[in-house]
């Protein structure tokens, strides 16, 4: 990997990740190059007077799901309600204090006489 300077790198099964540490003076006088280091997977530590400030790394790119990429490719194309928050389906009652203690009565009226 050409950069501006040696890179120390740490193996992965799947690729090399490069960790630098430069100085804040050093990295205003070679932003541009250091910037092009992170852009091919360098990992690089932001020190001031030798304490580690700040990291610079490449940006993950977010994983595309299947259904994703179906619409994306087109052979999926979604419903109307694609993307939005469920609602709850089950339908909700409002009942009054003595409108639930009359339901409970019958209830349990109704559970003693199958006894």
């Amino acid at each position: 990997m050409p950069c501006y300077r040696r890179l120390p790198c740490v193996h992965n099964s799947r690729y090399h990740v490069y960790i630098v540490e430069v100085g804040i003076r050093e990295l205003r006088n070679n932003l541009a190059a250091i910037m092009d280091a992170v852009d091919k997977g360098a990992v690089v530590t932001i020190t001031h007077h030798g304490t580690p400030r700040a990291t610079i790394q490449p940006v993950v790119a977010k994983v595309e799901t299947g259904i994703e990429r179906g619409i994306r490719e087109g052979w999926l194309h979604p419903g109307p309600n694609f993307g939005k928050p469920r609602k709850d389906r089950r339908p909700t009652f409002a009942m009054t204090p003595e409108e639930s203690r009359v339901v409970w009565e019958a209830f349990m009226e109704d559970r003693e006489d199958d006894r």
